[in-house]
């Protein structure tokens, strides 16, 4: 079943979900842009719970637009492709309550043919029934209105939305359906998108390979084809340049993906043998779209999985989540902090190398002045030392008494003379 899904492009352009979040039961989730959207809800809604709505919604309009329908459990869950259990009917039932508390608000957003209008929605209520399985869900009237009498919409494939598993790529997806209706070319700067979609990401270097990873697959899983390249403006700065490809481009792509792919035994033989010829085709295809880093990756990744039935399956599962690319982020943070911590003991040994050899050249110093000092005493004749000690003697009768002017005192003067002389002919 793969009939289309009705969208208004207000609810396509704003979240209606955010990326990499948990439902946390009991705690209160807002966010809001710059232009007039606020989303609130109780709980934060994920990947899976954007899906459940879009089945329902999808269930809503094959049952002519009806806004009270009721369906199983077990239908949503198989509709969503995942598996029928206990834990999964109870993170269905906290998706509805998700929705239920939701609550969405525009801001001059959309045109009724005269103005732009300040627009708030609820999207729907839901029970169940008693001893049974079933849910009701009854959509809120205004949102489901809305969707359905909508001038402004787009069509999108519940199935693609299915199959791209990967959070950015649905949330891009769901940008990139409404932004190239009639268009084949679209430009923005890198933060923009970031903060449109939103991600975690705040700087050029991180956004980008995320992009291009959501973007390859959208063109990869779904019939929207679409490619993207970066163009730097600056340090930091950016903007992403989409473009809609080309029936001829199309097949210079399919072509190059068909062309054999020589994999290096090394790594095939980290698959046992029973598995490799079930696993070739997606080996292949990991190997030329992310390269041999991320095959080994994939592969020890399934290694590590017990009672594994379809090895080929569960590595199509791992590439299809972009796993990869979340650990390539990671070793990068860790690389970054490992650089970091590295400079910071460099920069501290350093700093006590330099007192080190300022300590070491100022002893060196002194112990150069006092061989200086003990040599010229040595090359003193008597009579100099004599005559030295007269012109101590006149220098300090006010201060000392001659019996008491004893063999230390004279030593000390008599060094204090060596200095005073040093420095003299020093300068």
């Amino acid at each position: 079943m793969n009939e289309p899904l009705k969208q208004d492009i207000n609810f396509l352009e704003k979240p209606l979900w955010l990326q990499n979040q948990k439902t946390q039961k009991e705690v209160v989730t807002k966010w809001s842009d710059n232009n007039g959207y606020t989303f609130k809800c109780i709980g934060t809604p994920s990947k899976v719970d954007i899906l459940f709505l879009y089945f329902l919604l999808r269930e809503c309009q094959l049952n002519n637009w009806e806004r009270k329908i009721s369906v199983s459990q077990y239908q949503i869950l198989k509709g969503c492709g995942m598996n029928p259990g206990k834990k999964e009917r109870t993170r269905l039932r906290e998706s509805l309550d998700v929705w239920q508390s939701a609550h969405l608000k525009f801001s001059g957003v959309f045109y009724d043919g005269k103005e732009y209008l300040d627009k708030g929605f609820h999207i729907l209520e839901w029970d169940q029934e008693k001893n049974s399985k079933k849910l009701n869900i009854i959509f809120n009237k205004d949102w489901i209105q809305k969707i359905q009498f909508s001038e402004y919409f787009k069509y999108i494939s519940f199935s693609e939305i299915k199959v791209l598993r990967s959070p950015l790529a649905l949330r891009l997806y769901e940008i990139l359906v409404k932004t190239f209706y009639k268009r084949t070319f679209w430009e923005i700067d890198v933060l923009k998108l970031a903060a449109k979609i939103p991600m975690a990401e705040k700087y050029f270097a991180a956004i980008f390979p995320k992009i291009l990873a959501a973007t390859k697959r959208i063109a990869e899983k779904t019939d929207l084809k679409i490619s993207v390249e970066a163009v730097k403006q600056g340090r930091g700065k950016g903007k992403f340049i989409f473009k809609r490809l080309s029936c001829k481009k199309l097949k210079q792509l399919e072509q190059t993906s068909e062309s054999s792919v020589k994999i290096p035994d090394i790594v095939l033989n980290l698959i046992s043998k029973e598995h490799q010829k079930s696993c070739e085709k997606i080996c292949e295809e990991i190997f030329t779209k992310d390269g041999e880093g991320a095959l080994k990756y994939y592969i020890s990744k399934a290694n590590n999985k017990k009672k594994i039935a379809n090895y080929g399956g569960y590595l199509k599962t791992l590439f299809d989540l972009d796993l990869y690319a979340d650990f390539q982020e990671k070793q990068k943070k860790i690389k970054q902090a490992e650089k970091e911590e590295q400079e910071k003991i460099e920069k501290a040994f350093e700093k006590e190398m330099k007192k080190f050899d300022q300590r070491k050249t100022e002893q060196q110093e002194r112990q150069d002045d006092q061989q200086r000092k003990e040599e010229l005493i040595q090359n003193f004749s008597a009579p100099d030392l004599e005559t030295f000690d007269e012109y101590i003697l006149q220098q300090n009768l006010n201060s000392f008494e001659k019996n008491r002017f004893n063999l230390g005192k004279k030593l000390i003067l008599r060094l204090r003379f060596v200095d005073q002389f040093v420095t003299a002919s020093d300068i």
